[in-house]
């Protein structure tokens, strides 16, 4: 598992406290609940509903509907995506972290807009793989916006 924590503006540490996060984005579902450390009431959680389940593990995977409920019964602001469907729609389980920006792009208050997540994609991937990953931001942005 890999956790990565990201502010944006003037903040003299990298590292997020407990309970002071903005936004949790995970990838699947465990992945969130690992998160909730960070989370507080107002925190929006965006993630992805399709389990990632590891090869090594023997134990069974809770059932995504149940870690949806319990999430939405204790934080206001829980938007769940089948974000791996939405990429494979747009071409490619690859495009999932774009599906994700795109979804988290769709939050009013989030700092960045679609529109420069759309040129930072541009300006960093071959254009090869523009149309795929402009179709999953969208998608992610879609299935929040609506």
């Amino acid at each position: 598992s890999v956790s990565t924590e990201l502010k944006i503006g003037g903040y003299n540490s990298s590292i997020i406290p407990n309970n002071g996060a903005d936004m949790l984005l995970s990838f699947e579902p465990i992945e969130t609940i690992r998160g909730l450390d960070k989370a507080n009431s107002e925190t929006k959680i965006v993630f992805n509903t399709h389990p990632i389940v590891p090869s090594s593990s023997d134990k069974a995977y809770p059932s995504v509907d149940s870690i949806t409920k319990a999430l939405k019964e204790n934080y206001k602001h829980v938007l769940p995506i089948d974000g791996t469907q939405l990429a494979i729609d747009a071409g490619s389980v690859l495009a999932l972290n774009m599906v994700l920006m795109g979804a988290v792009t769709a939050d009013d208050k989030f700092p960045l807009t679609k529109e420069s997540v759309i040129d930072a994609m541009k300006n960093n991937l071959k254009p090869k793989f523009h149309e795929m990953n402009l179709k999953a931001i969208e998608s992610g942005y879609n299935s929040i916006k609506g």
